[in-house]
């Protein structure tokens, strides 16, 4: 088994390696966060309706993640029609290294936005923002788990504030 898998990941570096642009989609990234990454934020949002002068900032805050990501989609297409475009002019002068060189930079650029070299609070080794593992339930895979912690945090606070309320 430890063979196979060597030789798969092998075959993987290989293939990278023989490619002039990395293998990486900008605009699938965009859209995951979009319309994969952001609805459920918004749905554990709501589940805090009761505290809508708290979570002004936070709404806000998610306005301005949807905006920016919304934005961030319409320059990834644009990024992967440039793309489109160098890889078509590739046949026609294989020695143009320049190209691939800064479209490279820039695909390994996109992702470091996503990497928070101190890490996330109380978790250092845990950088990567959208990938994170939740602190709280590591056997669930949550993107952005981070944030899903603080509003569950919210929540479970409202919650028992209301039980010595009552």
């Amino acid at each position: 088994v430890h063979e196979a898998v060597g030789k798969y990941w092998a075959a993987i570096v290989c293939k990278f390696a023989d490619l002039p642009i990395l293998p990486l989609n900008i605009t699938d990234l965009a859209l995951s966060i979009v319309h994969i990454y952001i609805p459920p934020i918004k749905q554990s949002l709501k589940k805090l309706k009761y505290y809508e002068e708290i979570l002004c900032d936070a709404k806000q805050q998610l306005n301005y993640l949807f905006n920016v990501s919304m934005e961030f989609l319409e320059y990834a297409k644009k990024f992967e029609n440039i793309i489109r475009h160098t890889l078509a002019n590739h046949v026609i002068n294989l020695y143009d290294v320049k190209n691939f060189s800064w479209i490279n930079d820039r695909l390994v650029g996109i992702e470091r936005c996503f990497i928070n070299p101190r890490g996330i609070p109380e978790e250092p080794t845990k950088r990567h923002l959208l990938f994170s593992v939740s602190n709280k339930n590591k056997y669930r895979f949550t993107t952005m788990g981070t944030i899903h912690d603080a509003v569950r945090f919210t929540f479970v606070l409202s919650i028992n504030k209301l039980h010595l309320e009552v």
